[in-house]
């Protein structure tokens, strides 16, 4: 088997699909997220505002050799990315040595209404949506159309496998459904 790495939109079900994973394999889980803000000690959004797309990519990149080191600790694990891992090739050399990428399918709308209703609970809406001024529920949906269509044909370029939860199912069958998942991709 290889280690799994876990890509999909922002709450596509990357951290939870992971974690469940992992659990049931009985390996270690990892975010590139968490790993970036503990060896910056800086959130990632943060960082990528502040100190611009190049110190992210650096960031991340260092996210991704640390996790190759840890290969030689554990034989496998399951990392969750963050979305923008697509855009950096060196992050993605790096990771295709750890294990393959299953990119989490989530629908459009689905996503969507996860974001919004996200964006109720913290006050503001992701970046990329935010600084375009959407002025209406319209303007969110078309910016998020676009980037949403122009991530997802990034993500499938470097795609191993693709796993699409069921929208309406509970988080709990999601998991069982990825667990086989992946026991079938790997012949576990």
């Amino acid at each position: 088997m290889d280690s799994v790495i876990i890509i999909g939109m922002k709450h596509s079900g990357k951290s939870s699909l992971g974690k469940g994973l992992a659990n049931n394999l009985s390996l270690p889980f990892f975010d590139t997220d968490e790993i970036i803000e503990n060896q910056t000690g800086i959130k990632v959004r943060e960082l990528f505002v502040k100190q611009g797309e190049s110190s992210f990519k650096k960031a991340e990149f260092e996210a991704c050799k640390y996790l190759l080191e840890k290969k030689q600790n554990y034989e496998n694990f399951v990392i969750s990315t963050g979305g923008r891992i697509r855009d950096n090739l060196e992050s993605v050399e790096v990771s295709k040595q750890i294990g393959k990428f299953i990119l989490l399918e989530v629908p459009e709308n689905i996503c969507l209404e996860r974001i919004l209703r996200n964006s109720k609970k913290t006050g503001s809406l992701p970046g990329y949506i935010s600084r375009e001024n959407p002025k209406s529920l319209e303007d969110i949906q078309q910016i998020f159309h676009q980037f949403y269509e122009r991530r997802m044909k990034s993500y499938k370029k470097i795609t191993d496998f693709s796993f699409s939860p069921h929208p309406e199912a509970s988080k709990q069958e999601n998991v069982a459904n990825f667990v086989k998942f992946v026991k079938n991709i790997f012949m576990l």
